[in-house]
């Protein structure tokens, strides 16, 4: 027992290993200096666009809309808040993860990484943990506006934390996704190019399909692997075991397909 316990312990160190080395990678490109900054122009623009609008029409509701509750402030400023965040996402997570193998084949050091004593598992794991680190500090600054909020504002918590939850769990999708696009390229543009189209596909191919065939079995399954309305569970404040489960599976799977892909290029 002592014995599995010290291997699964190397074998972390070494996935934790390679994740620093990524991460720091990319943190300290300008190119992710310059994504978090254009990020935090548009976030403050609908930020503070919407709570005009939300504080004027506040002060024109009736007394008696207002005294029954008045509007919510997450529908009217969360929100567009939240909506502009994930839609960057669907282009910023592809541009830090399309390094992360195009680049060590750009540099010529991945027959080095594939040569190295990390299994594929560990190498696409690492791998994923740097860019999900990354792109959850981006999350994580625009949670800000969240706060600020709250110093003038009383909202009920719940919603917002749901909401950033369901996003966590959609970016890690599009970092699963972003992944899997770097190892299938050795170009850098094509990998990221790869990853937008994987991200936007998600969100057009349940509506594509789910009119293809009136089988009810057929249309279950198609509203089951609707990954936007499992995200908009979170958005409407509830928490849905299935649709987290649901979350979890599909990263899972789709690291394993990128494990398969790194096998394949191993073995060449």
């Amino acid at each position: 027992m002592q014995v599995m316990f010290n291997n699964l312990g190397v074998y972390v160190r070494q996935i934790m290993a390679l994740t620093k080395k990524d991460f720091f990678q990319i943190i300290s490109s300008p190119m992710f200096f310059i994504i978090l900054g254009v990020s935090c122009f548009f976030w403050s623009f609908v930020y503070v666009r919407s709570l005009i609008v939300f504080a004027s029409e506040s002060m024109a509701m009736p007394v008696q809309m207002a005294q029954e509750g008045g509007m919510n402030i997450h529908y009217y400023v969360f929100f567009p808040l939240l909506a502009q965040v994930n839609l960057l996402l669907l282009f910023i997570v592809p541009a830090l993860t399309m390094r992360l193998f195009s680049e060590e084949r750009k540099l010529q050091t991945f027959d080095l990484l594939m040569s190295s004593p990390l299994t594929s598992a560990q190498i696409v794991i690492g791998k994923f943990c740097s860019a999900y680190k990354c792109s959850f500090i981006i999350i994580s600054v625009s949670f800000i506006y969240i706060l600020i909020t709250s110093l003038f504002a009383d909202f009920n918590w719940t919603m917002p934390f749901l909401s950033y939850l369901g996003l966590l769990l959609l970016t890690a999708v599009y970092v699963s996704l972003g992944v899997l696009a770097s190892a299938l390229s050795s170009s850098l543009v094509l990998s990221t190019i790869l990853g937008v189209v994987f991200n936007v596909f998600i969100w057009i191919i349940t509506n594509q399909i789910k009119d293809i065939s009136s089988n009810p079995i057929f249309s279950e399954l198609v509203e089951y692997l609707n990954i936007p309305m499992h995200f908009e569970q979170f958005v409407m404040g509830k928490f849905v075991i299935s649709s987290f489960c649901f979350f979890i599976i599909i990263v899972t799977f789709l690291i394993f397909l990128t494990v398969k892909v790194i096998d394949i290029l191993r073995w060449r």
